[in-house]
C-alpha cells in the first residue's frame, strides 16, 4: 500500500510536472515565439539599418571624392594664395619705392616752391629794376631827344655862323674862301701857307699881311671865341732855319702865334678871343708823298668856335 501510495504520489507528480511542464512549452512556446517576432523585427531593422549603412558608405564615399577635390582647390588656392603674398610683398616693395619717390618728389616740389617764391621775389626785384630802367630810359630818351634837338640847333646855329663869315669874307675881299663845318660845329677857314708865308718863314708876307686884315674885319662880325691852327707837310726843317725852328712843331706854332699878333694887334680882333696851337706834321689833310699834297698840309686854319 505504502508502494502504491508513493506511486500515485509519483504519479501525481508526475501529472504536476506534466501540467508544469505542458505549461512552461507553451509559456516558452509563446516566448519563442515572441523571440521570432523579434528576430523578424531586428531582421527587418537590420537590413534597414544595413541600406542605411550602404547608403552612408556612398555617401561617405561621396564625401571622401568631395573632400578630395576640396582639399585639391585647397592646395590650388594656397598655391595661389602664396603667389598673391608674393605679389602682395613685390607690390609692397615697390609701393615703399613709390613712397620714398613720392617724398623724394615732395622734396623736389618744396625746393621748386621755394625757387620759384625765391624767382618771384627776383621777378619783382627785376620788374622794379625794369620800371626804373624804363624811367632812366625815359629820362636819357628825353635828354637825348633835348641834345638831338640842341645839336640841331647847334648845326643849325654853326651853319648860319659859317654862312655869316662866308658872306663877311666875300665882303672884304676874300675870294673864293674856303669855310667848312667840323663835327663838333666849330667853322674853319682854311688858308693855304703859300698866301700867307714864304718857305720855311714864320713872318707873314705882305700878301699874307692883306690877306689877314680882310680876315681880321670878316671875324670882328661875329663874337666868337677864335683858335689859330698852325700845320706843316712832313719834310723837316733844314739848313739855318733849324737854329730858328728845331722841327715842323716850332714852325708851326711860330706861323700861328703871328698870325694871332697880326689879328690883334691890326685886324682889331679882341684878344680875349684869340688863341694860337701847332700841330705840326702830325695833322695831315692829303698824303705827303706828292708835292700837290704837301701843298695842301702846309695850312693855317682860322677856327671860329660855336
Amino acid at each position: 500500500d505504502s508502494s502504491m501510495a508513493e506511486l500515485d504520489a509519483k504519479g501525481s507528480e508526475l501529472d504536476q510536472f506534466q501540467a508544469t511542464s505542458a505549461s512552461t512549452a507553451q509559456e516558452m512556446g509563446s516566448k519563442l515565439d515572441g523571440l521570432r517576432n523579434q528576430v523578424a523585427t531586428l531582421e527587418a531593422a537590420r537590413s534597414d539599418l544595413q541600406q542605411q549603412l550602404d547608403a552612408s558608405g556612398k555617401m561617405v564615399e561621396d564625401v571622401k571624392g568631395q573632400l578630395d577635390a576640396s582639399n585639391g582647390m585647397v592646395d590650388d588656392l594656397k598655391g595661389q594664395l602664396a603667389a598673391s603674398n608674393d605679389t602682395v610683398g613685390d607690390l609692397e616693395g615697390q609701393l615703399a619705392a613709390r613712397n620714398d619717390s613720392v617724398g623724394d618728389l615732395e622734396g623736389q616740389l618744396a625746393a621748386r616752391n621755394d625757387t620759384v617764391v625765391d624767382l618771384e621775389g627776383q621777378l619783382a626785384a627785376s620788374n622794379g629794376m625794369v620800371n626804373d630802367l624804363k624811367g632812366q630810359l625815359s629820362s636819357v630818351n628825353d635828354e637825348l631827344a633835348a641834345r638831338e634837338a640842341s645839336s640841331q640847333n647847334a648845326l643849325s646855329a654853326s651853319s648860319a655862323l659859317r654862312d655869316q663869315i662866308e658872306s663877311n669874307l666875300l665882303a672884304n675881299g676874300v675870294e673864293d674862301p674856303q669855310v667848312t663845318l667840323r663835327d663838333d660845329n666849330s667853322v674853319v677857314v682854311n688858308l693855304r701857307s703859300e698866301a700867307l708865308f714864304s718857305s720855311g718863314r714864320a713872318r707873314l708876307t705882305r700878301q699874307g699881311r692883306a690877306l689877314m686884315r680882310k680876315v681880321g674885319s670878316a671875324l670882328n662880325g661875329v663874337e666868337n671865341t677864335v683858335r689859330v691852327e698852325g700845320h706843316t707837310d712832313s719834310i723837316p726843317v733844314s739848313g739855318e732855319l733849324l737854329t730858328i725852328f728845331p722841327s715842323n712843331w716850332e714852325l708851326s706854332v711860330a706861323r700861328a702865334a703871328n698870325t694871332v699878333n697880326y689879328l690883334q694887334n691890326t685886324g682889331g680882333v679882341d684878344p680875349s678871343r684869340l688863341s694860337a696851337v701847332g700841330y705840326g706834321q702830325y695833322r695831315p689833310v692829303a698824303e705827303n708823298n706828292t708835292r700837290a699834297g704837301r701843298a695842301l698840309n702846309r695850312r693855317v686854319e682860322v677856327v671860329v668856335l660855336p
